[in-house]
């Protein structure tokens, strides 16, 4: 009787199982945890598969609460002489078993989220993926010279002489352009034509950004283009060289760094946290501040020449900061409109 009891309690683990799982996604949800696992860009989908896990489970108790027991037998009073097994005797089968493993596979989430709380990757996730200080070199390494080529030369067109025939025939009609810089600068999709930033077709996205961080008195790192701007400066970095930049991020110490060196760092995510990629600006700390590893600060400071580990990189002499409060999301994300 106990056995036939707890095989009938099993029957309700896999729907109870399923609305846990919906449950534990709205509360991540609703504690604006659920960004320090996947992107804000799949999390619909994640709050529309806890919806799903809703649906199923529901539907799981209640064919449990309606199932008919169908090893039951009525044998005291049939009156047969015939013996028949007990199924609850029978020893669990594979298929039990690997059910049982599925099941607690499904548990082990709630119990490691138990454990470990929802916490944003820091140094010691950083440490081990390994800061990326120069982020060009996915392109810069293409060339052997690791100098971008220059903007090949526009074909001369040559304009062949209207006849006068056609000439009395044809009205002219005078077109206001507008200025070049406004549009560049709205629309940093169009072809980079300073001879100052040199693109190629794959970096032309950066050369227009490039020609537009250049004329800021200060130029800050902002969340929406984290990456963007990091890459831009340092694909052109000689020519930011003496700009005043502004950041935030959070405190890492690399291997090798001096005392006063830092780097101001964050996450990329693309997907979750697992793919996710630490871009950082390596920093000279000038100021008065004792920093401790993965605190959260606002640097503005000069950037300067510098180089890491026989590495070329840029260094931000920090000259202005202050501590701030962790972000909320603590990640940031590539802008998939850059350059369209």
């Amino acid at each position: 009787m106990t056995k036939r009891l707890g095989q009938r309690l099993l029957e309700f683990v896999p729907g109870c199982l399923l609305l846990g799982w919906g449950i534990f996604v709205y509360w991540l949800h609703r504690d604006e945890l659920l960004t320090l696992y996947i992107s804000r860009r799949v999390e619909w989908m994640v709050r529309l598969a806890a919806a799903g896990c809703y649906v199923l489970g529901g539907l799981l108790i209640i064919q449990a609460l309606f199932k008919k027991n169908s090893q039951t037998h009525a044998h005291d009073n049939c009156g047969c002489s015939c013996s028949h097994e007990d199924p609850s005797d029978e020893p669990p089968s594979l298929w039990q078993a690997s059910q049982t493993i599925s099941l607690g596979i499904l548990l082990l989430p709630f119990i490691l989220s138990w454990l470990w709380p929802p916490t944003a990757l820091g140094s010691q996730a950083a440490a081990l993926k390994g800061v990326d200080l120069a982020p060009s070199s996915i392109f810069t390494e293409r060339y052997s010279d690791n100098h971008l080529p220059a903007i090949d030369e526009r074909p001369s067109v040559e304009i062949e002489e209207i006849e006068d025939s056609l000439e009395d025939e044809m009205e002219f009609v005078q077109v206001e352009v507008p200025e070049q810089d406004g549009l560049q600068a709205a629309n940093p999709s169009m072809e980079s034509s300073n001879v100052m930033f040199p693109s190629d077709a794959f970096t032309k996205p950066y050369a227009v950004y490039a020609e537009k961080l250049i004329q800021e008195e200060e130029i800050v790192i902002s969340e929406k283009h984290f990456i963007e701007t990091i890459m831009t400066l340092d694909l052109h970095r000689d020519k930011f060289y003496g700009k005043r930049v502004r950041l935030e991020g959070f405190v890492h110490h690399m291997t090798g760094m001096k005392d006063d060196q830092l780097a101001v760092t964050r996450f990329a995510m693309q997907c979750c946290a697992a793919d996710s990629t630490p871009y950082g600006l390596l920093a000279v700390n000038d100021t008065d501040h004792m920093l401790q590893r993965d605190e959260w600060i606002e640097a503005s400071g000069i950037l300067r020449e510098g180089s890491f580990q026989d590495h070329d990189v840029m260094v931000l002499h920090v000259d202005q900061l202050r501590k701030i409060e962790p972000k909320s999301d603590p990640y940031v994300y590539q802008d998939l409109e850059f350059g369209l």
